[in-house]
C-alpha cells in the first residue's frame, strides 16, 4: 500500500495515557501493511536530537499522508500533544484533502478552534485498535482511488507487510469482537462464553450450567511441538480444556488480486477445508464453527 508521495501513511499523536491504545493501533496499522510514523519505531533516529522541533517538521511538514490524534482530556492539557496538532493545523491549511483523521477517546470536549463543530471523527471507545486500524486502510484505499491513475504496481507484497504483526492484529479483533457480543449472543439459550487473552493468543470457552461445552483457541505456538512464530495454531472442540490437540493453523498471506493482506486458514476438524479470508471473515467463521458445534450437539 506504499504511496510514493509520502514517507508515511499516517503519523499518531497521542498523551502517555492513551499509548497502549494508540501503540496497538500502529502495530495493528503495520500489520495492514502501512507505514506509520511512531516515536517508539524512532528510538534510534530520535536520539540525542531535540523531539519537540523534529515532531513539528514531521506533523507539520508533508511526510504523513494522514494524521491521527487521539485527543483526551489530558491531551488537551499537556504541552507536547498541544505542540503536535498545532503543527498538523497548520499544514491541514495547506493541504486541498483532508490530512487530520481525529479519534476522541472518553469524554472529552474540544475546543472549537481546534476541531469545528461540523468536523467529523470518530470515538476510540467504539472501535478497537484493529477496527481503527481497518477504517485507516480503507481511508487510504479509497483516496489513492481518487487520486490520479498512477504506473501500474507489481502485485506483490509490499516490504512493509509484517505478518506477526498481521496475526497480532487479527487475534485483537477476534478478542474485541466475542467479548462484545459473544456472550449476550448466547446467554437466551443458556450458554456462557468467556474470552481469555494473553501475549500468545485468545483462549474462548463456551459452557452450560458451569460445565464445558466447547473451546476454541489461537495462539503462537512458540514453546510447543511445532514452534511457530509467524503462524498460529488452532484448537476447537475440546471441552475440557484449551491450547490442547491442535487442529488448525493460520497463517499471514498476502491477496495479490486484492492487494490487501489475509488470513489463510488451514481447518483440519473440517477434513483439511482451507480458505483465505479477510479478517472480519475469519472471525466470522470461527464463530460459525462454534455456533455449528453446539446446534449439532444441541440433536
Amino acid at each position: 500500500m506504499d504511496d510514493p508521495a509520502y514517507t508515511y501513511d499516517v503519523a499518531v499523536s497521542f498523551a502517555s495515557e492513551q499509548r497502549a491504545y494508540a501503540e496497538r493501533f500502529v502495530r495493528a496499522c503495520e500489520g495492514l501493511g502501512l507505514k506509520v510514523f511512531y516515536d517508539r519505531n524512532m528510538t534510534t533516529e530520535l536520539w540525542g536530537r531535540n523531539l519537540i522541533l523534529e515532531f513539528r517538521k514531521t506533523y507539520g511538514g508533508a511526510q504523513p499522508r494522514f494524521f491521527v490524534p487521539f485527543i483526551s482530556n489530558e491531551y488537551l492539557v499537556k504541552p507536547y500533544p498541544k505542540d503536535e496538532f498545532n503543527a498538523a493545523l497548520e499544514q491541514a491549511q495547506q493541504r486541498p484533502d483532508v490530512y487530520i483523521l481525529p479519534v476522541l477517546v472518553g469524554d472529552v470536549s474540544v475546543p472549537r478552534e481546534l476541531l469545528g463543530p461540523a468536523i467529523a471523527y470518530l470515538q476510540a471507545d467504539d472501535h478497537s485498535p484493529a477496527e481503527l486500524a481497518d477504517r485507516l486502510a480503507a481511508k487510504l484505499k479509497e483516496t489513492r482511488a481518487n487520486a490520479s491513475a498512477p504506473l501500474r504496481a507489481p502485485r506483490l507484497a509490499p516490504t512493509s507487510f509484517a505478518p506477526r504483526a498481521m496475526l497480532e492484529s487479527a487475534l485483537d479483533t477476534v478478542e474485541s469482537r466475542f467479548r462484545r457480543s459473544a456472550a449476550a449472543t448466547l446467554e437466551p439459550f443458556g450458554y456462557s462464553c468467556e474470552v481469555g487473552r494473553d501475549e500468545l493468543g485468545v483462549d474462548i470457552r463456551v459452557t452450560r450450567a458451569g460445565e464445558p461445552a466447547c473451546s476454541l483457541s489461537l495462539w503462537f505456538d512458540v514453546n510447543g511441538v511445532f514452534r511457530d512464530r509467524d503462524r498460529l495454531s488452532m484448537s476447537f472442540g475440546w471441552p475440557s480444556g484449551t491450547r490442547h490437540g491442535v487442529n488448525g493453523w493460520v497463517s499471514a498471506v498476502w491477496d495479490r488480486q486484492a492487494g490487501l493482506p489475509k488470513v489463510q486458514v488451514t481447518d483440519l476438524s473440517l477434513g483439511g477445508n482451507e480458505q483465505v479470508l479477510p479478517v472480519d471473515e475469519f472471525v466470522e467463521a470461527l464463530w460459525g464453527k462454534i455456533i455449528d458445534y453446539l446446534e449439532r450437539r444441541a440433536r
